[in-house]
């Protein structure tokens, strides 16, 4: 009698599935062996990236830093997710051949509304376990950002978590930028 094994994705193998068309026009992404299809953005989550995007893009120009929206990161051989948005160390060319590493990461951004369980129970462990230094969720039903700081590689999970409200500014990591939540949020 055989037994039937799990097919173990490889971030090399989910990049060539991709490139020939493997997975249509779904949103995908692959975290720890495993491809997850997306759901599609609904507006409040859309807006709330696409405001993200417009104040981070033109306050961080000139500067030696890359703003991804919605773009792949090499976390290890097994995990490429998404994050809704991203900022690295390096200008955009760093990433013309590469898509950003863990190291690279100075922040990962999610923004959830009906993602929070996926996000909190998938994503960030493997963003703690790759070492992103900081990692904010943007919880849209709350009005709240949950900064998480401090990665714990070995157990997988940020060792310092603060939920940010309405009238606090957080420091962009890496920069002397400062956002208010108030403008991340609807």
């Amino acid at each position: 009698m055989s037994t039937a094994e799990v097919f173990q994705w490889t971030a090399e193998r989910f990049e060539l599935a991709a490139e020939a068309g493997l997975f249509g026009d779904d949103r995908v992404e692959l975290l720890d062996g495993e491809v997850l299809v997306l759901a599609p953005m609904r507006p409040p989550h859309a807006a709330a990236v696409g405001r993200l995007a417009y104040l981070l893009i033109p306050a961080l120009a000139g500067r030696d830093v890359t703003v991804g929206v919605e773009r792949p990161v090499h976390l290890d051989e097994v995990t490429e997710p998404l994050p809704d948005v991203w900022i690295a160390r390096g200008g955009p060319s760093s990433y013309d051949d590469r898509h950003p590493s863990a190291r690279d990461l100075l922040l990962a951004v999610e923004v959830s509304d009906t993602t929070l369980g996926r996000d909190l129970r998938r994503r960030l462990p493997s963003y703690a376990a790759a070492g992103i230094p900081v990692v904010w969720v943007v919880v849209l039903g709350v009005g709240e950002v949950l900064e998480h700081r401090d990665p714990d590689v070995g157990l997988s999970l940020y060792r310092s978590v603060h939920p940010a409200g309405r009238g606090v500014t957080l420091n962009v990591p890496g920069t002397d930028l400062s956002v208010a939540v108030d403008d991340l949020l609807p």
